[in-house]
């Protein structure tokens, strides 16, 4: 039914059209007694079918376009879980956790390895390794995610057997 909006607006514009064209041709014949009055309150009833017709329009629009954007949502949450039971979060160091490939094998140095904090919310992090040097300590080993998760140090990574 709202796929015909649009031709009723138009309708209604070839309405108002001729009750315009009708009341210049009674103004100019001097006949306006209640013929003008009906046209008037005509025109305005016309207008007043327009103006809803134009709001439901905008509205149906607006609920469409938001439709699709839940849709868009919904297939990505989708593939997201298909995809987020390809990795397992694991413990790569002593109280440091990220997601990893769950068919990964080596050294967890070498993973590709995904911020925890943000995959949790469905995006995928990419965890940046680095070292850094504590002054009077030792160097420890880094992950710095680039959405400003905190970063994680640690000493070493954990061997697996």
């Amino acid at each position: 039914m709202i796929e015909y909006l649009p031709q009723a607006l138009s309708g209604l514009n070839s309405v108002l059209s001729i009750f315009k064209t009708v009341s210049d041709v009674l103004k100019q014949t001097g006949n306006t007694a209640n013929t003008q009055e009906s046209i008037i309150e005509a025109t305005n009833a016309l207008l007043d079918i327009k103006t809803k017709i134009i709001s439901a329009y905008e509205t149906y629009s607006s609920l469409s376009s938001e439709k699709d954007k839940l849709k868009k949502e919904i297939m990505r949450l989708k593939d997201w879980q298909i995809e987020r039971e390809c990795y397992m979060r694991k413990q790569i160091a002593p109280g440091v956790f990220a997601y990893i490939e769950n068919d990964f094998v080596g050294h967890f140095q070498e993973a590709h390895k995904y911020c925890c904090n943000c995959f949790d919310k469905t995006i995928k992090s990419t965890l940046q390794q680095g070292i850094r040097k504590i002054p009077n300590v030792m160097r420890v080993s880094t992950l710095v995610c680039p959405n400003g998760c905190p970063e994680l140090q640690f000493s070493s990574y954990i061997n697996i057997t």
